[in-house]
């Protein structure tokens, strides 16, 4: 079984595509030597990010460590659960890139803030993985 964690998070920092850069390039290096795959999105001023591995503790303490980061405040976790098998096995960190108005459409809402955000239904939530899990990433 493959634990996943999904978390939205208020982004704080001060320059997005330089934080998202590092960010990716930090977890490219890290995830593979801990069993750990995902997604991270970066939506509407926030992080969407999946977190998901065989090992449930490695996955609680990346986004422990993630918590700490001064680039995130204010987490949410979207989705905490099992599953039979990743939905982004080749991926140490995959980066979709999509606009606020896409992101919107696909979670069926209007706005695209953290408080909207943090209150997705997990069906939507799971919905859009499935989605992405399908698409061709760049991981």
């Amino acid at each position: 079984m493959i634990y996943q964690l999904v978390y939205v998070s208020e982004y704080t920092g001060d320059s997005p595509e330089s934080d998202l850069h590092d960010i990716l390039a930090a977890s490219r290096r890290f995830n593979p030597q801990h069993g750990i795959t995902g997604l991270l999105l970066f939506v509407g001023g926030s992080f969407i990010q999946v977190l998901e591995g065989d090992d449930e503790a490695k996955v609680r303490a990346l986004y422990e460590r993630i918590a700490l980061d001064p680039r995130h405040a204010r987490l949410d976790v979207l989705l905490d659960y099992t599953l039979p098998k990743r939905l982004f096995p080749d991926w140490s960190m995959a980066w979709m890139p999509i606009s606020e108005t896409e992101f919107c459409a696909l979670a069926h809402i209007q706005r695209c803030d953290f408080a909207t955000l943090s209150q997705l239904d997990n069906n939507i939530v799971s919905n859009i993985l499935l989605n992405f899990a399908e698409a061709k990433l760049d991981g």
